[in-house]
């Protein structure tokens, strides 16, 4: 039986690091927090600095992204990023929720000429509106890492975005206890090439569960 589970462990770090090969190749942007903040900001300014601590079940190596308040509209924003109008989308990330508002990730949307359009939530709290006609993936009360993604095709007339994310303010979006949660992983891959990530995100965690 142990000999088994070594063969199946040393299948799955193959098929990981090449999956992920094929997967980098494609990835549009990713934030693993492992340099740091990387341009990333509050919408508070220097009275709420982007925090990053050490993790030592962070799905992919050490570093997150820990919040520890409740927001609306957005609370961090990653640097502009140029998107393709008419193209679709996979953004994804990794999320450890552990107590207050439901997580969200999403982004603002901006022209060619760098002005807001208008924001995006496509993770988040079940049932809520992306904005784009239809609802977000849903982030369930569960404990531990979980990959969430969904695909959206940018709008003529948007040439840029921020990914953004935050706990989000509500009475009624809480999980109870102090707001406290964890990103990792963030992403947006092109379509179809999201698939490979998809797969990638989810060894990774299978391969972390078998571990223990």
């Amino acid at each position: 039986m142990k000999r088994s589970k070594k063969v199946m462990l040393a299948v799955l770090v193959i098929v990981q690091v090449t999956v992920l090969e094929r997967a980098n190749a494609a990835v549009e942007y990713i934030q693993d927090w492992e340099s740091g903040a990387a341009g990333w900001y509050s919408k508070h300014g220097s009275s709420d600095p982007v925090t990053i601590i050490f993790n030592s079940e962070a799905p992919s190596p050490t570093m997150v992204q820990q919040i520890t308040r409740m927001d609306s509209w957005g609370n961090y924003f990653s640097p502009l990023i140029p998107v393709t109008p008419g193209e679709t989308y996979c953004i994804g990330g990794c999320i450890n929720w552990v107590s207050g508002g439901w997580p969200f990730i999403g982004f603002y949307q901006y022209s060619s000429d760098q002005e807001f359009l208008s924001p995006v939530w496509l993770i988040g709290q079940p049932g809520y509106n992306t904005g784009l006609g239809d609802t977000v993936t849903p982030v369930p009360i569960v404990d531990g890492w979980h990959w969430y993604e969904k695909t959206v095709t940018i709008d003529e007339g948007t040439a840029y975005i921020r990914l953004m994310n935050e706990l989000f303010n509500s009475p009624s979006a809480t999980r109870g206890g102090l707001p406290l949660a964890y990103f990792d992983d963030i992403t947006i891959t092109p379509e179809p090439a999201s698939m490979l990530l998809l797969g990638a995100g989810g060894i990774a965690l299978l391969r972390k569960r078998s571990i223990k």
